[in-house]
């Protein structure tokens, strides 16, 4: 066939083909969140948060401000205060508010026990957990040497009053 017919002969295909590439959008809902945790104060734990938030719905946008830390995320799936506590778990990242925006507000804010302090020791999983213990154990006890009341107020049981260092 001589490429001039074969234009002629194809001519009529030609908006087939492109409806059936182009036509193949499908309206999906875009679920809109803002959550701020405390304790995200490396960037590093920035790194990884945007990284596990990314890895749960690749299409997602996802933004992490560490001077407040808000936590925007734009995603297909839904998602509950439970299913982000899950994603950010091992992250020692405190949640203090989840919500969706333009959906009825049932806000549930919680704020730690106490508030974190900016030194206190993180576990960063790094896929070693000998080398990941032995840095957290280290890191948390020059931590307990120079806040020794802090750790006993942390490591009280629930409910029970702080103790002071001078008992």
């Amino acid at each position: 066939m001589r490429p001039k017919h074969f234009v002629q002969w194809a001519f009529p295909f030609v908006p087939l083909v492109f409806l059936a590439t182009s036509a193949r959008v499908e309206a999906q809902d875009i679920h809109h969140y803002v959550a701020v945790v405390s304790g995200l104060t490396t960037t590093m734990q920035e790194k990884q948060l945007l990284m596990v938030l990314a890895g749960s719905d690749d299409l997602g946008e996802f933004t992490v401000d560490r001077g407040t830390g808000e936590v925007g995320i734009k995603t297909r799936s839904t998602m509950d205060r439970a299913r982000f506590d899950h994603l950010i778990g091992r992250y020692n990242l405190d949640i203090l508010s989840f919500r969706q925006i333009d959906a009825p507000q049932y806000t549930t804010t919680q704020g730690p026990r106490t508030p974190r302090m900016a030194d206190m020791p993180l576990y960063i999983d790094t896929g070693d957990p000998v080398r990941d213990n032995q840095r957290y154990d280290a890191y948390k006890a020059a931590w307990i040497a120079v806040h020794p009341d802090e750790y006993r107020e942390l490591s009280a049981p629930l409910g029970s009053a702080p103790t002071s260092g001078t008992d």
